[in-house]
């Protein structure tokens, strides 16, 4: 009987070994993430919304009261961009709709979150797109609650870690390991395309629409049948643009451009309009908007082309294109 007892009291004791053991590793992953405030990614999967012009909530008068949460983040290093940058997901949470700026985000580099305009064009200057990764330069939700996807600029790429103030909270980001995936800022057809402040929109694959009807418009309203050369072969491109809080929204002008080559095929001006499609080029969006951007190109081939290239996009209150790469 005491072989028996001894052989329960040890069972019993490596069995409460263990069970301490768990409780241990849980409380250190505990606490461990409330150190850095992190929580589950719950948030929605990223889709146009199904109206625009919707009504921005009043800027909070109190920032303190919004709780602000570390989800996850990623940092990344171009070997052709001289900063590294983190893409920073957090939650928002208030009693109220939040409308919150990012000025009082400032990094231990002293980069004021609001003002990182420069970081953002020189990006665009390699034809990196934040947007691509959801990225928002202002805090705006009807709801109490929100995710956002914040840029945060790193001039020192030597650095082993930075620090990322938010009102009276520090997060701590390291920097040991980087990614240098470019692909992931590179914008392809169906992609949320957004400036994270004013609009989002997604452009789809072209489609050929050779042999429709158009018609010129000329500005006192008369119109006739535009025709185009027999070499001439059309694709269209449809656009979901949205406005998200009323604020103009105009594409003025698009070009497809070949890659390895500086040829372009200029799309159709807004005076030249498809029977069956709404060219989008030139319209004032201020809500939700379908429409088409046209492409002409030529050849003597009768066959259907087919090019590897970019949709380039000229809005009306930029000075720079939004490259889509998008087979033609």
């Amino acid at each position: 009987m005491p072989k028996i007892k001894d052989k329960l009291n040890k069972k019993t004791l490596v069995l409460i070994t263990i069970a301490i053991l768990i409780i241990l590793t849980i409380i250190f992953v505990v606490l461990s993430y409330d150190n850095q405030n992190v929580i589950i990614d719950d948030s929605p999967n990223i889709t146009l919304p199904d109206s625009g012009n919707m009504d921005k909530p009043d800027e909070n008068e109190n920032v303190e009261k919004i709780t602000v949460d570390l989800v996850e983040y990623d940092y990344y290093e171009f070997d052709d961009v001289e900063f590294g940058f983190i893409i920073s997901k957090f939650r928002f949470k208030s009693d109220e709709p939040i409308n919150m700026k990012l000025d009082t985000f400032v990094t231990s580099e002293d980069i004021v979150l609001s003002d990182v305009e420069t970081f953002v064009t020189k990006l665009e200057e390699k034809s990196y797109y934040l947007g691509k990764q959801n990225v928002f330069f202002e805090v705006i939700s009807q709801e109490g609650s929100t995710f956002v996807n914040v840029f945060i600029p790193v001039i020192d790429k030597a650095s082993s870690e930075i620090s990322l103030k938010i009102n009276s909270k520090d997060f701590t980001y390291d920097l040991s390991k980087s990614s240098d995936n470019k692909d992931l800022f590179i914008y392809e057809s169906d992609d949320i395309i957004t400036d994270g402040k004013t609009y989002q929109m997604a452009v789809s694959n072209a489609f050929e629409i050779t042999g429709e009807q158009f018609e010129r418009v000329y500005d006192d309203g008369f119109s006739e049948e535009y025709v185009f050369s027999s070499t001439a072969r059309l694709y269209a491109f449809k656009l979901d643009v949205v406005s998200l809080w009323g604020d103009e929204v105009e594409i003025e002008s698009a070009v497809y451009i070949v890659d390895g080559t500086n040829d372009g095929f200029e799309a159709l001006g807004e005076n030249i309009k498809p029977q069956k499609y709404d060219n989008i080029i030139g319209s004032k969006i201020y809500d939700k908007t379908t429409g088409t951007i046209i492409i002409p190109t030529y050849s003597n081939n009768e066959d259907a082309l087919s090019f590897k290239g970019k949709l380039k996009l000229k809005l009306s209150n930029s000075d720079n294109y939004i490259e889509i790469q998008v087979d033609l």
